[in-house]
């Protein structure tokens, strides 16, 4: 899943975090997916890698809406650049936007020329200025406007505007007219008159068309703005210098302010601690974009949690202009999954002390049986009851097992098959200094019912060997393997003692311990074979059960 941008960023670069984008067709779907794929790595100190970690994130939804916004605003940047009027955007008395005609008109060569200069520059005379800035701050807008300019050699231009105000900022669209005022002023001539009237239909004519330009660019900035505000996610973009210059409705609803409001403050305002702001900066400041969960506070003052993906924003030459993020409020989600957890550590508590109660009851029958025994003579009975004891104990184990683990689907069957073991030996205690046990254990975990049979197997294979394979307090060793191969558990119990007698078929015998184990290997579903050459050897293999839920 590595691409060619992470790749380099591994094995060249040595980056520990890396993000990308990329999309697919999952099989049997007619439409693409976008996955953001985040790539965690870790590195030795030669600079190998040892570790990497990736997670896949579902974005399409966002992706979506994002290609869906370019292309509006690609749509509105086509409308505005190739516009045949001179558009134009000032603030402050200064032009902030223009496109390429209105340069031409005034004698530029491009756009780049005039943005950022003061537009006092263009005007003929400051009287005209003065007055055409009277006119505007009263009527607020202002239509098929005649004002004299000047280019930029200083000739006279006469234009034609239509512009509006909105606060400090002036936009409008406006066409050249210098010819047709000059034939105005020759009106008594009555050809010059005619030509001025057909040249003003002219111009009418192409108003109209600019004027049904800024129509469509009007209603497709209607239709981009109407996008924003049905989102039920907060939309907001800033400065560079953090004013709020975007804020959706749904922002307004979840924080509490109004439009009004959001002019006096800062982004910063809407962060419950600068901790969250100042890591928003740096992420984007190092990297361009932030994706993750930050707290934040509303009017009132209370603090919510929402998950942010925020990116830098830039205008057409590359400039930074400020930011813009995504964010929804999590908080809901947030005390519900603290909910589930505590309701989960409550069961926990519970299955913890459930495993407790069933070893507490099998030890207090495993007391009984060992009071019983004080009462009874026969060594036949007393070795039946010994063997109840231990497969008592065997169970025992393994809720003890459970009950000192904080994972309750899985039990690491190496420590409890150790203690078993040498549990067996000693409750055999004649056999502590002449038996030796000998353990080759892997670490392996096996579930719950898995456990306890493959326990009670152990139980009596080790109890077989312990009773019959050293007659007279012969010397001998005892040997456990375990270990895990292509997800199948084997397990062999064998000892250097006598050996099973040649006419006795493990697999059909009257005797309870053998009749237990031929049972405990159906049970899981196992397989179990015997060498009878010097000693006894059982190999017991059965495939491992994996847990699909923990």
């Amino acid at each position: 899943m590595i691409n060619n941008h992470i790749e380099e960023g591994l094995y060249k670069k040595k980056k520990k975090q890396l993000k990308t984008e990329f999309r697919f067709k999952p099989k049997g779907s007619k439409e693409y997916l976008w996955l953001e794929e985040t790539v965690h790595t870790t590195y030795n100190k030669k600079g190998d890698i040892t570790e990497t970690t990736t997670v896949l994130r579902d974005v399409t939804k966002n992706k979506k809406i994002e290609l869906h916004l370019k292309e509006n605003e690609e749509k509105y940047r086509n409308i505005f650049t190739q516009n045949l009027a001179g558009v134009f955007i000032t603030e402050k008395g200064k032009i902030i936007e223009c496109n390429n005609s209105f340069a031409k008109i005034f004698g530029y060569t491009s756009r780049v020329q005039l943005i950022g200069k003061d537009a006092e520059v263009l005007y003929f005379t400051k009287k005209s200025r003065q007055l055409y800035l009277k006119d505007l701050e009263q009527n607020k807008k202002l239509t098929n406007y005649k004002i004299k300019h000047k280019k930029k050699d200083g000739t006279e231009l006469w234009i034609l505007t239509n512009v509006t105000k909105k606060g400090i900022r002036v936009e409008g669209t406006l066409i050249e007219i210098t010819e047709e005022v000059r034939k105005e002023e020759l009106e008594n001539e009555k050809i010059k008159a005619l030509a001025a009237e057909k040249s003003n239909k002219k111009l009418q004519k192409e108003i109209e068309e600019r004027k049904n330009i800024e129509y469509k660019l009007i209603e497709n900035q209607k239709y981009t703005k109407s996008i924003i505000e049905s989102s039920i996610d907060i939309i907001c973009a800033s400065d560079v210098k953090g004013n709020i210059i975007e804020f959706n409705k749904s922002g307004l609803e979840i924080f509490g302010y109004d439009n009004e409001e959001l002019k006096k403050i800062k982004a910063q305002a809407l962060y419950a601690n600068r901790a969250d702001f100042y890591t928003v900066g740096k992420e984007l400041k190092n990297k361009g974009i932030f994706i993750g969960e930050v707290k934040n506070k509303r009017k009132n003052g209370e603090i919510f949690t929402s998950f942010l993906s925020a990116s830098v924003l830039y205008d057409q030459q590359g400039n930074h202009i400020g930011s813009m993020g995504v964010s929804r409020d999590i908080t809901e989600q947030k005390i519900a999954t603290e909910r589930l957890a505590d309701s989960l550590k409550e069961k926990e508590v519970l299955l913890k002390e459930v495993h407790h109660r069933v070893k507490n009851n099998l030890q207090v029958i495993s007391s009984i049986l060992n009071l019983q025994s004080s009462y009874v003579k026969e060594e036949s009975i007393l070795n039946i009851l010994r063997e109840s004891q231990n497969r008592i104990k065997s169970m025992s184990f393994i809720h003890e097992s459970l009950y000192q683990s904080n994972d309750f689907s899985q039990i690491n069957f190496s420590e409890y098959v150790i203690s078993l073991s040498k549990n067996l030996v000693h409750s055999y205690g004649v056999f502590d200094n002449f038996v030796k046990l000998e353990l080759q254990v892997e670490n392996v975990s096996l579930n719950l019912d898995q456990s306890i049979p493959c326990g009670l197997l152990i139980n009596e294979l080790v109890s077989n060997a312990l009773k019959y394979g050293f007659p007279d307090k012969k010397k001998g060793t005892i040997t456990i393997e375990l270990f895990e191969k292509n997800e199948y558990l084997h397990l062999m119990v064998k000892d250097d003692g006598v050996g099973m007698p040649s006419t006795i078929n493990y697999k059909e015998t009257d005797t309870l311990g053998l009749q237990l184990v031929m049972t405990l290997v159906e049970q899981i579903g196992g397989t179990i074979k015997l060498e009878n050459v010097a000693g006894t050897e059982y190999t017991l293999i059965f495939k491992k059960e994996q847990n699909v839920e923990k």
